[in-house]
């Protein structure tokens, strides 16, 4: 007859079948996804199928509910500093943006002063070239009033030399 299993067999076949040696496959994205966050005992109970890690799955393949809780508390933590990290990263976006920024409003003012010299500069060049064009209009009229003038005279001197 056989003799009714001890407690410390029971747990060595327990341990054994459930926490180090499983017939699930666990490939690709799963692995890379939860290698590093989900504890080793916990790593064999995926889902044949879908090869996801569930709770549900687990229990049915007896494992423990404190370490599905141990699990599913070190995924939390991981998703709150996940969340940490990428608040700190937004901030420091956000502060070089800030920067970034400030950096182009002054280069704009600078911009901006720099048109209104040259508008400035552009003004008094026009009034410049306006007065120059009255002086030149000035000078053309003189100009035909002296050729006019040169005209009559000669004219006149054409006309002592014919009579």
């Amino acid at each position: 007859m056989r003799s009714a299993p001890s407690k410390m067999s029971e747990f060595s076949r327990f341990n054994s079948r459930y926490f180090f040696t499983s017939n699930a496959v666990i490939t690709g994205e799963a692995r890379n996804k939860f290698s590093k966050t989900i504890p080793a005992v916990y790593r064999g109970f995926t889902d044949q199928v879908t090869g996801s890690h569930t709770k549900a799955n687990a229990v049915n393949r007896g494992l423990p509910l404190k370490l599905i809780r141990y699990s599913q508390h070190g995924l939390v933590l991981q998703l709150n500093q996940q969340q940490i990290d990428s608040d700190r990263q937004l901030r420091e976006t956000l502060s070089n943006l800030s920067e970034s920024n400030r950096m182009l409003i002054i280069e704009l003012d600078r911009i901006k002063k720099e048109i209104f010299d040259l508008t400035e500069d552009n003004n008094r060049a026009t009034q410049g070239n306006t007065s120059l064009n009255k002086q030149i209009d000035d000078l053309k009229d003189e100009n035909i009033c002296l050729n006019k003038q040169i005209n009559d005279l000669k004219e006149e001197n054409m006309f002592k030399r014919t009579y």
